[in-house]
């Protein structure tokens, strides 16, 4: 049952993947014969085009750089709302129950 529903996901995937990319290469009116500002600028420094079998690399190099940055920091600062949250909540339920069982024995007393 579970290969059946990864089949159908991966097909459903496929499908919108070919669908939606045509989707969105018609809304911008996207082409191949319109030049990058890398050919159309070409300066020899910043704008210089880039052979098709170093962009795979690049592409993945990009996304990866800013993994071990991100990462412990968002890791950092979702552990430290954790623990704030916890302890608002413990907080919370203190005030909630503490203080009637204070204010009775304060009565009865």
């Amino acid at each position: 049952m579970i290969s059946v529903l990864v089949l159908v996901t991966i097909a459903i995937f496929a499908v919108a993947y070919v669908t939606y990319g045509r989707f969105i290469a018609r809304q911008l009116n996207l082409g191949d014969t319109y030049k990058t500002p890398a050919h159309e600028i070409n300066d020899g420094v910043d704008y210089v085009p880039a052979r098709a079998s170093l962009l795979l690399g690049q592409h993945f190099s990009a996304i990866a750089a800013a993994g071990p940055i991100v990462g412990p920091i968002s890791d950092t600062c979702g552990s430290v709302l954790l623990v704030l949250g916890g302890l608002s909540v413990i907080s919370a339920g203190r005030a909630l129950f503490a203080y009637p069982a204070r204010r009775a024995a304060k009565a009865t007393a």
